[in-house]
């Protein structure tokens, strides 16, 4: 190859990679917020009449969580949703009125759907804010109730068809069926990856692994029914054990606990970069658009350093003797003055606060 050839390549080589830096840098946060954002508006169907906007984000050890608020003259909408659009949690209140007149008075209104109707609503619901793999088991059901203006209904989350610690609840307004309130486990809230839902051993091959464990002993024991001591074999205290269904190991689950406090304990227990688990975006074809209301709420954090960039300013004031310490949490916040503070149950207190 000729000099001036090569020369060219290598200026071509050079152009490309500078045109790939931005691309490597470090998202920023009001990118950051508009991906969540567009993520969560797909999947709730967040439509476009809100007047404002603003998202703010969590930084702690186990990730990210986004805090979305929308809002206008009649309704609010709050989201706690994950870094990858994950919807965790959301309250919603409008002024749909309770009471209706009745002559000299006002009444409750008789509900305008059944226990068995309303959970079809939180079912369609969870349909669309669950994410691959994962499947709602609906515990003891709502009974009818004359005076019943919401249904609550609450449940386990199965993940691969398996039992999991995961809970949630949805609260359903009967006047039209809309999800006034929702919230959820989520695997981001624990440390470690999900395995895969393979297992390599059998129910009857944990059993034994099981038993193994155990250690008898015979001794006189009285008898109240028969009024007479008999000999019987009892259990010597064990720990406890469980099987690992992914690896057919018989796991002590005694031992683990005492090694976690004793790491725990010692200053060890720093899993962030532990906690990835992958998870599936809802969004339309089409996809969402932000508001004129929503790119202003994005606005806002413009210019926002990371946690690093700000751990690292932190780390800067050497008076504060921080040099071994390592950020691992930071809470970012919006502010706006005269805030209404909302209910558990998604009204309005009255009272308000600064943001």
């Amino acid at each position: 190859m000729k000099p001036r050839r090569l020369f060219a390549a290598l200026l071509t080589l050079g152009m490309s990679l500078s045109l790939a830096a931005p691309a490597l840098a470090a998202e920023t946060a009001d990118a950051r917020l508009t991906r969540v954002t567009l993520a969560v508006k797909g999947t709730l169907g967040v439509d476009d009449g809100y007047t404002e906007f603003y998202g703010e984000p969590s930084e702690t050890a186990l990730g990210t969580t986004w805090s979305l608020r929308w809002s206008d003259d009649t309704r609010t909408l709050n989201v706690n949703a994950t870094e990858e659009g994950k919807v965790l949690s959301m309250s919603y209140w409008d002024q749909e009125p309770a009471y209706v007149y009745r002559g000299a008075g006002y009444g409750p209104k008789f509900p305008a759907m059944t226990a068995a109707q309303a959970r079809t609503y939180a079912q369609a619901f969870l349909d669309k804010v669950l994410t691959a793999g994962e499947t709602a088991l609906f515990g003891d059901s709502e009974r009818d109730s004359l005076s019943a203006a919401s249904y609550t209904f609450g449940g386990t989350i199965l993940l691969n068809d398996t039992d999991s610690p995961l809970t949630f609840r949805v609260r359903v307004r009967l006047s039209d069926g809309m999800v006034t309130s929702f919230s959820r486990g989520d695997v981001s809230q624990y440390v470690g990856e999900l395995p895969a839902p393979d297992t390599v051993t059998t129910p009857e091959k944990a059993g034994e692994l099981l038993a193994g464990p155990f250690e008898l002993y015979v001794e006189y024991v009285w008898d109240s029914e028969r009024e007479m001591a008999v000999l019987r074999y009892l259990p010597k205290a064990r720990d406890d054990y469980y099987v690992d269904a992914a690896t057919g190991e018989l796991v002590n689950l005694t031992e683990l606990r005492a090694l976690l406090n004793r790491q725990y304990a010692a200053g060890a227990d720093n899993m962030k970069n532990e906690a990835a688990v992958d998870t599936m975006l809802f969004a339309p074809e089409a996809g969402p658009t932000l508001t004129e209301a929503e790119l202003a709420g994005v606005a806002k954090l413009e210019g926002v350093m990371t946690q690093e960039a700000l751990g690292a300013l932190v780390k800067g004031y050497k008076a504060l003797g921080l040099d071994a310490f390592e950020l691992v949490g930071a809470n970012f916040s919006v502010y706006t003055p005269e805030i209404p503070v909302i209910a558990e149950n998604g009204e309005p207190t009255g009272e308000t606060q600064e943001g």
